[in-house]
């Protein structure tokens, strides 16, 4: 869903339907606009030889409360600001999903599913 929202480089909101981004996700190979090694979003912790590289890996579903963690562990006294709204998703994310498309979503990714925990709807 972030990817289909995202702001920057090339919004693909604009561009296709949601049930036709999900196609497109289906079959690609990489799901960065510029085509890099990460597939998964656990692909950007990981090191050369595949091991977790980080100690903590926060979730934007948890942001403050993990960045308030981050802050208690370096010892740093900061408030996180919200600087942007996103004003495009204006309806819950399960909205825009079809049973078809949340099955192809859950294959597609099943790995960053597992690894981080995420349950549909919730």
């Amino acid at each position: 869903m972030s990817l289909y929202f995202r702001k920057e480089g090339q919004t693909v909101g604009d561009q296709m339907p949601f049930d036709a981004f999900v196609d497109w996700i289906e079959y690609a190979s990489d799901t960065c606009i510029h085509p890099s090694r990460h597939r998964y979003q656990l692909d950007w912790f990981r090191s050369d030889d595949g091991d977790i590289a980080v100690d903590f890996i926060g979730k934007f579903e948890n942001l403050e409360r993990d960045f308030e963690y981050v802050c208690r562990r370096i010892g740093a006294d900061a408030v996180l600001p919200h600087l942007r709204h996103n004003p495009a998703r204006q309806r819950h994310y399960t909205d825009y999903y079809s049973p078809r498309t949340r099955d192809v979503i859950a294959k597609k990714f099943a790995v960053d599913i597992e690894n981080f925990g995420y349950r549909f709807g919730s």
